[in-house]
């Protein structure tokens, strides 16, 4: 199914500036490779757990029988099932995979992009990480050391279990049961896993600002490398932006020669100007591809662990945003949500 946080990401606004990271859609160089993105959606084991009894039995563990759980579509919430369309509280899930072909030599993240509203994952029995009252972000959590490498014996796969709590809770926002909206419990977005090489660009956070008068956009862009490798990597992350609509390059840079040592983390960054940049609106999305690349080079690590580079993709568009610059156009709507309510004293 369509990724939702993949929509929202393809129209975020930062600012005046609006940024995807996604795969690239030009040819990669050999020793370049996008990142993959492996669904876990579909039919996961499901539990109830209305005692909180589930940890202490050890439920995360691999040897629990299906027979006692249900199954169920991820993403999916339990509220739209009439007999618990008002459980608050704790249920598990747990759905199997196989490792992926590159994990001997990559860097394997599990992707939650929402559950609601507490959630604690274990993999093979290996407990691997939490995110509490956080019910509508997204998280990631690295799982290549807790995965089986070995695809070839049968009956090793992998088994995730997530314990999800969407119970009334005084230490989030809102408090308790002051909230006017539906407090619906489960992994309600898509789930993946995310494989890329050790050296990877984790995330890249982009500031724009557009010079009306001149027309040129002057924006700075921050990229967050990090090393999952035992070993040290030594290399340059690169940039190139290009235009859209005519393809050309106009602006190529390169972010600086970083070293990261083994499991840590660095950021780079870079400012430029784009001369007379094509500002975006409804009836003009122009837009502007930006290119990050980690390519391989010194890498510290036996020729057997070398994997290919990393590159992802920026989409980016200027808009007008300044108040003195608002334009009030004419748009067509496409549908109305009426919402009222009657308070009582």
């Amino acid at each position: 199914m369509s990724s939702r946080r993949h929509f929202l990401t393809q129209n975020l606004a930062l600012g005046a500036l609006g940024v995807v990271l996604e795969p690239a859609h030009i040819p990669l160089s050999s020793d370049i490779r996008q990142t993959e993105r492996l669904s876990l959606n579909g039919p996961w084991l499901f539990r109830l757990d209305p005692d909180d009894e589930g940890e202490k039995q050890s439920w995360f563990a691999g040897n629990q029988q299906p027979a006692s759980w249900g199954t169920v579509e991820v993403p999916h919430t339990w509220q739209i099932e009439a007999p618990l369309v008002d459980y608050r509280g704790v249920v598990w899930y747990r759905p199997t995979f196989d490792s992926p072909t590159a994990a001997g030599n990559s860097a394997v993240r599990v992707e939650f992009e929402s559950v609601f509203h507490s959630a604690r994952v274990w993999v093979s029995g290996i407990f691997a990480g939490e995110h509490h009252r956080k019910g509508y972000t997204a998280f990631t959590l690295d799982i290549d050391a807790l995965i089986h490498p070995d695809l070839i014996q049968p009956n090793r796969q992998n088994v995730i279990a997530v314990r999800v709590d969407n119970a009334f809770n005084d230490h989030m926002l809102p408090r308790g049961r002051s909230s006017d909206w539906a407090h619906d419990g489960g992994i309600y977005r898509p789930v993946q896993l995310l494989v890329t090489p050790r050296a990877f660009i984790e995330r890249v956070d982009v500031d724009a600002v557009p010079d009306f008068e001149s027309g040129d956009a002057a924006f700075n862009i921050i990229g967050f490398s990090r090393n999952a490798a035992a070993h040290n990597w030594n290399g340059e992350i690169s940039l190139r932006v290009l235009e859209d609509a005519s393809g050309d390059t106009v602006l190529k840079r390169s972010l600086g020669r970083i070293s990261l040592e083994p499991h840590s983390e660095k950021s780079s960054e870079i400012s430029a100007v784009l001369p007379n940049a094509r500002r975006w609106h409804f009836d003009q999305p122009n837009l502007y591809y930006g290119y990050g690349q980690i390519p391989i080079e010194q890498q510290e690590l036996p020729l057997p662990d070398l994997a290919p580079g990393q590159e992802v993709e920026l989409r980016i568009g200027f808009a007008e945003d300044r108040p003195e610059y608002i334009q009030f156009d004419v748009l067509r709507p496409t549908g109305f949500s009426a919402y009222s309510q009657v308070w009582q004293s």
